[in-house]
């Protein structure tokens, strides 16, 4: 079974990118989270969309969220486990991952590492010009 993390686009310099434009801009901060959240969202609507053809259920559905942090992008389940034991299934995450969030990551890897390209110019030239302070 394959890990999430082999699973992942990586991004060099996210982080650093992020913390040293809070030292900076919030405005700029705020606009790169904001871009990095749209980059997610395609992954989002394929991994609900599988969830849903799966009949997992909605609340598995609702909690599919993209969350934006100082290391990166994730696209999560936030739903926790339920209080009833009998309702649990043991396998749900390693099923989940592999049924729902990677062919959702698989289905968008090109369209996503072509809107990050396209992004990073926008952005640097953005940057560069001053609209985005």
């Amino acid at each position: 079974m394959p890990l999430a993390r082999d699973e992942t686009i990586a991004v060099r310099g996210l982080g650093p990118l992020i913390r040293d434009l809070s030292k900076v801009s919030k405005t700029a901060t705020r606009a790169l989270r904001r871009e990095l959240r749209l980059l997610a969202e395609p992954v989002k609507v394929d991994i609900a969309l599988n969830e849903a053809e799966h009949a997992r259920g909605r609340s598995s559905v609702q909690g599919v969220k993209v969350i934006v942090r100082q290391r990166g992008i994730n696209v999560e389940q936030t739903r926790r486990k339920s209080t009833n034991v009998t309702l649990r299934r043991p396998n749900f995450g390693p099923l989940q991952q592999t049924e729902d969030f990677n062919p959702g990551l698989a289905a968008n890897r090109e369209f996503i590492a072509d809107q990050a390209e396209a992004f990073i110019h926008k952005f640097l030239n953005d940057t560069i010009e001053g609209s985005l302070f």
